[in-house]
């Protein structure tokens, strides 16, 4: 109200605050002393009594509760009472009479940016969250529910917490933790997702439902080859095969590509992902440079619990993808890759198939 754009409130507001710190010192306040009386600090001469316990009362009760989590304190400057609260990186950002219309909306951010670090610092149930947060598009389907089955949704919260009923999820007591279907040592989401090959179908059917749309997203480059070998290298390269390849025999340029879908691990898990991809197919790229070849070699990766990489962008970028078949893209892919995880776990504890292999695939 001090900062409304309406004199005569402005003049009544200030006042009010002016008098109500007034009382509580027992002199004319500055304006340093009424900021430091909202900000709830202890003013020199102030009583314990006679204190206004009405309207500017409950503000200073309010700024107390919000600077523990949000940072929220007044200010004194340029002749005015500013409110400072907690911005991005931790900075501070002062929001004035000019800017009071952004106010709600950054203690909203400061709120969300507070109870995000709460998460992230929890030893098990921030691991996903490290890379489920680092874009948007990892989460977009919370708003709207978009290219997002109902079944997935009550799957994807709890998978992301790691709270799903698994025995390696049990926390108490000394039963058995091992996995139902394949015996490993502990039943985790990781595991099941992951590395429990009973299912090893569905996870290569999530992998090739990310490569099959970047495949047609990369159409401005040509018609890759899709999982073959790379023509005209050494015998012993032969069991190197990656995914995407596309060729251009009169510019001398490649591009290969290789798909994966890691479980989101911790922050490191992309990272990681990422350099086990290079390091497999570097020869294959060295050898292709040494024949003349201008090559570009990328890993493109879709967290297993829907977490997109900032770094595909590049890849998107290398294919010339346009900016809108790209938006719609990254949604499609969280969205697939949160739908064949989902299968695989029902399937996993329910013994029940959720999908339906395409033809020639093998069975397990």
């Amino acid at each position: 109200m001090v900062s409304c754009p309406g004199e005569v409130v402005s003049r009544i507001a200030s006042e009010g605050l002016r008098e109500a710190v007034k009382r509580k010192i027992n002199r004319e306040p500055s304006g340093d002393e009424m900021a430091h009386f909202l900000s709830g600090s202890t003013l020199s001469g102030e009583t314990a009594s006679f204190g206004d316990a009405g309207f500017w009362s409950r503000v200073r009760m309010a700024t107390k509760r919000q600077a523990v989590h949000l940072g929220v304190r007044w200010a004194w400057r340029g002749g005015e009472l500013l409110v400072e609260s907690r911005g991005q990186r931790n900075r501070p950002v002062a929001t004035d009479s000019n800017s009071r219309s952004q106010l709600i909306q950054r203690l909203r951010c400061a709120a969300q940016d507070e109870f995000l670090t709460i998460l992230i610092n929890k030893p098990d149930q921030g691991k996903v969250a490290k890379l489920s947060t680092l874009t948007p598009v990892s989460n977009a389907f919370i708003r709207d529910g978009s290219f997002t089955r109902f079944a997935d949704w009550r799957f994807i919260h709890r998978a992301r917490l790691g709270v799903l009923p698994l025995n390696g999820a049990i926390r108490w007591g000394s039963g058995d933790k091992r996995c139902r279907v394949c015996g490993y040592q502990l039943e985790s989401v990781p595991h099941v997702l992951c590395h429990c090959m009973h299912h090893s179908n569905a996870m290569q059917q999530r992998h090739n439902a990310v490569m099959d749309r970047l495949a047609k997203a990369g159409s401005r480059l040509g018609t890759p080859r899709v999982n073959c070998r790379v023509e005209g290298v050494a015998e012993d390269m032969a069991a190197l095969r990656p995914d995407l390849v596309w060729r251009d025999e009169r510019s001398r340029k490649i591009v290969i590509v290789d798909v994966t879908v890691p479980f989101e691990n911790g922050a490191e898990a992309f990272d990681n992902a990422r350099g086990e991809k290079e390091e497999k197919y570097r020869p294959l790229a060295e050898a292709l440079r040494a024949m003349g070849y201008q090559v570009k070699l990328e890993a493109f990766i879709v967290g297993a619990l829907g977490s997109w990489d900032p770094k595909n962008e590049r890849v998107l970028k290398t294919l010339g993808v346009s900016r809108f078949y790209a938006g719609l893209m990254r949604r499609l892919m969280v969205a697939d890759t949160i739908r064949w995880s989902r299968d695989i776990y029902v399937e996993h504890v329910s013994g029940i198939r959720q999908f339906t292999l395409p033809s020639g695939a093998p069975s397990n």
